[in-house]
C-alpha cells in the first residue's frame, strides 16, 4: 500500500458544519483589529460620563458646602446614599443601551 498524501486543493467543511471563521467575533483577518460593538462603547461612554458627575458632586456637597460641619457617622451615610444613587444609574444606563430599541443594521 502507497501513502495518501494530502491534496493540495484546500478541503471544505461538509454541509451544515460550523467553519472555525465563522464562529470568531471578529474578523480572522492577519492585519484586522477587533472592533468594539457600538452598544458596549456608548455604555462605557455614559458609564464614565455618569461617575465623573456623581464625583463630582460628591466632593461639592462633602468638601465645599458641608465642609468642617460633618460627622463620621454622616459621613458613613452620605457615602452609601451616594453609593446607592451611583449604582442605580450605572444599572439604568445599562438597561437603557443594553435592553432599549435595537439598532438596525
Amino acid at each position: 500500500m502507497s501513502p495518501q498524501f494530502p491534496s493540495s486543493k484546500p478541503r471544505t467543511p461538509p454541509p451544515g458544519a460550523i467553519h472555525f471563521r465563522q464562529t470568531l467575533p471578529f474578523p480572522a483577518e492577519k492585519d484586522s483589529q477587533p472592533r468594539i460593538s457600538s452598544r458596549w462603547r456608548k455604555a462605557l461612554l455614559f458609564s464614565t460620563v455618569w461617575l465623573a458627575l456623581l464625583l463630582s458632586a460628591v466632593f461639592v456637597h462633602t468638601n465645599v458646602i458641608r465642609a468642617g460641619k460633618i460627622m463620621h457617622s454622616e459621613d458613613s451615610v452620605l457615602s452609601e446614599r451616594y453609593g446607592l444613587i451611583c449604582g442605580a444609574g450605572l444599572a439604568a444606563i445599562a438597561a437603557f443601551i443594553f435592553f432599549g430599541k435595537r439598532e438596525r443594521h
